[in-house]
């Protein structure tokens, strides 16, 4: 007959193993879901119709039972055990040779580089099993910096708000040219290389673990914010690494202080400067956190002025505030347009204290297991440097605060900054360290039951975290890729005119081609006007990429792929340079006149009244009858308002008939300057009355601060109401 504790040790047992077997099988279901993404054969078809048809398995079993099950024979396994202690039955001498199956490999560096880095590309080339090709709303932009700097010299680097990247990206361009394909499959790909390696390294720099380093290095492209930023977002996405460092350094300050060590402070200022010319707001971010912590350090030290060490360690502190306030003044007043225009969208972008609708974006797509080991990788790192985690502590706080402060439009901008990959690193090696210490303490179980048990959890967590991110790589709405017929127009504009040719301006409709940033990659900033040709026209130049020069002065080339020229207000005079591409060679006023039938397009204003009749007409079909009342004036006025330039005068004709009870008749230009303001008139000789159907003209030199105009008709009667009648016959 069994004893009791024979009994409690087979259940322990029985526990302990099936535990393991649901993190087999979890593993396995994570595994398979991420081979389904990538292969559609019978294999991988067979393994899903018996491990993975939820179908069939919910018909004897729901699926959530896997990590119920789990976690009751979790409990079966930890209370058995703690029996089996109870009883003194345990005896259990700790290897030191006891670490994670794959810590044994850590050490030889391939490893180290090979996993997270081939982690790294199957996330990445996920994106591109749906569509070959580059993908994201900035990646044009990149291959832009490199041919823009290729095209005019490595001065123009500087002029850059990301002088390291350009410079990064023309030696990217120096090798594949323009393909820009090509281009965007290897920069993805490329700075996620960057980003896994930095992260290893930085890692290791906090906790001097190499099995901390590679877990790491493997967790940094299974996040969410890994998939966003390597959309297009690869200045900061490198960026983020010299961030990282920056933080660990920061966290070093105390020590700075106590051993009076300058090349730590030095360092800092590097690290801040090359942020700055890496990723220029993501540099400002930092640069305003770190002088807040230097700042609230130095007054620390200040309330403890009696102790030698705190003098000098005040004097430091107040140094380095000084040194920082230098610098990013020298660099602000560099890059002081960026400043400026940075103020500009201020008042469109930004809402102070209020909640902006997309903060909770990246933190909601993110995996629920990536957050909760993070937050165990900051305990975890304090065991490891607890300034670093004090330091890194403020910084997640002070980016979650950001958003509701300054209510920023693209808030979640401020969640890509979070060292979210140390953390879960950090966390998962913490889990282990955990579950091992248990094991160890509590445990009469052989070195290969632990190993087995140990790396099975760590591969349940990992292979979560990769069958989620795997899923999620694809983001749709972020391919911003133009049409092949609008690919096919640009490409046509630059092989005749050239890459950034300044004396063009292809207006580009953000309506028409959304992912305007490809225009800039294939055309060039300064050969390009995002916006509506009217726009273009009253000087209104909304984007950073818009050619701002003299419009006057250039060729404005118009494709029907590109712009709408149908619902433009301006009638527009072309010259067909290839199928459906144009050269604007007049633009004209776009009003129909009366030919809608109806006043929709007027407004009226007088005693009196005014039909749009189709007996009394010059031409076309309708013409507008104008009926003040007796010693009254009456007119309309255009409710569109239209483009002019000081340099073209305004003409427009129409045709007019009064009868003899109209005293007075006019044609009146009212001017507008670029924010529609009225700024004065222009009147036309008075043409009396008692006159039959004449074509009127007005030609009027505009303000110099006019950008727009409306079209006014008025007439007047005499003691007796009379009849006017407007038909127009438009020209400008």
């Amino acid at each position: 007959m069994l004893s009791k504790n024979a009994v409690i040790r087979a259940v322990y047992q029985v526990g302990g193993w099936i535990f393991c077997g649901f993190f087999v099988l979890i593993t396995v279901f994570n595994l398979l879901s991420v081979l389904d993404v990538f292969i559609s054969n019978s294999i991988t078809q067979n393994a899903f119709t018996i491990l993975k048809n939820i179908e069939d398995i919910e018909n004897w079993m729901p699926i959530w039972l896997l990590p119920f099950g789990g976690f009751i024979a979790g409990l079966i396994y930890f209370f058995s055990s703690r029996l089996i202690k109870k009883n003194g039955e345990l005896s259990f001498k700790r290897d030191s040779s006891d670490r994670l199956v794959l810590s044994h490999l850590i050490d030889k560096k391939i490893v180290l580089l090979v996993l997270p880095i081939t982690i790294g590309i199957v996330v990445i080339l996920q994106r591109f099993r749906v569509v070959m090709g580059m993908q994201g709303f900035d990646s044009p932009t990149y291959l832009y910096l490199g041919e823009s700097v290729a095209q005019h010299g490595l001065s123009t680097i500087l002029q850059s708000t990301k002088p390291l990247i350009s410079l990064m990206m023309y030696v990217l361009y120096g090798i594949i040219g323009d393909n820009f394909e090509l281009f965007g499959i290897l920069l993805p790909i490329l700075s996620g290389i960057f980003y896994i390696l930095g992260v290893s390294f930085v890692s290791y720099k906090i906790t001097s673990n190499k099995t901390i380093s590679f877990l790491a290095a493997c967790c940094a492209p299974l996040s969410f914010i890994f998939i966003r930023l390597s959309y297009d977002l690869y200045a900061n996405l490198m960026a983020n690494i010299v961030l990282f460092l920056a933080l660990l350094i920061l966290s070093r300050i105390k020590r700075i202080s106590e051993s009076n060590n300058t090349s730590q402070t030095i360092l800092l200022l590097i690290l801040t400067t090359t942020l700055f010319f890496m990723h220029f707001w993501s540099a400002v971010v930092f640069f305003s956190f770190s002088l807040l912590f230097i700042l609230m350090l130095w007054i620390n030290s200040l309330r403890k002025t009696k102790q030698r060490k705190s003098k000098g360690s005040g004097r430091l502190h107040f140094k380095l505030i000084v040194l920082y306030i230098g610098l990013v003044l020298c660099i602000l007043i560099i890059k002081f347009d960026r400043v400026l225009w940075f103020l500009d969208i201020m008042v469109h972008e930004l809402g102070f204290f209020t909640v902006p609708e997309s903060w909770q974006w990246i933190p909601a797509s993110e995996v629920p297991i990536v957050w909760l080991l993070s937050l165990i990788g900051i305990y975890h790192i304090s065991k490891f440097d607890e300034n670093y985690a004090f330091v890194v502590s403020c910084w997640i706080i002070y980016l979650f605060t950001l958003p509701f402060i300054t209510g920023y439009r693209w808030s979640y901008r401020f969640f890509l900054l979070y060292p979210l990959p140390m953390l879960t690193g950090a966390g998962i090696h913490g889990v282990y360290e955990k579950l091992k210490s248990t094991m160890n303490q509590n445990s009469k179980i052989t070195f290969t039951y632990r190993k087995v048990f140990s790396t099975l959890a760590v591969l349940c967590i990992m292979s979560t975290m990769l069958g989620e991110t795997v899923v999620r790589a694809y983001i749709p709405q972020f391919t911003y890729r133009p049409t092949q017929k609008q690919i096919e127009q640009m490409l046509w504009i630059r092989a005749n005119f050239g890459f950034e040719n300044r004396s063009i301006t292809c207006i580009i409709s953000p309506k028409k081609l959304p992912a305007y940033n490809w225009a800039v990659m294939i055309l060039g900033q300064w050969s390009i006007y995002i916006g509506d040709l009217i726009d273009l026209i009253a000087e209104k130049f909304y984007f950073n990429c818009s050619n701002s020069t003299d419009w006057s002065k250039q060729n404005i080339i118009v494709a029907s792929e590109l712009y709408d020229m149908e619902s433009s207000p301006l009638a527009l005079t072309l010259e067909e340079l290839s199928e459906n591409i144009f050269m604007v060679k007049k633009y004209q006023f776009g009003n129909p006149g009366f030919e809608t039938g109806d006043l929709s397009l007027w407004w009226v204003k007088g005693e009196g009244v005014v039909t749009v009749q189709s007996s009394i007409v010059y031409s076309g079909k309708y013409s507008c009858q104008i009926s003040p009342q007796a010693n009254a004036y009456i007119y309309i006025y255009t409710k569109g308002f239209f483009p002019c330039c000081q340099n073209y005068p305004v003409s427009f004709s129409c045709a007019l008939k009064a009868d003899e009870n109209i005293a007075h008749s006019w044609i009146k230009i009212n001017w507008y300057n670029s924010t529609k303001k009225f700024i004065g008139a222009s009147w036309s000789t008075d043409f009396g009355g008692g006159y039959n159907w004449s074509v009127k003209t007005i030609i009027k030199t505009p303000p110099e601060e006019a950008r727009f105009y409306s079209i006014v008709v008025q007439f007047g009667s005499t003691n007796v109401s009379g009849n006017g009648y407007v038909d127009l016959a438009i020209n400008q």
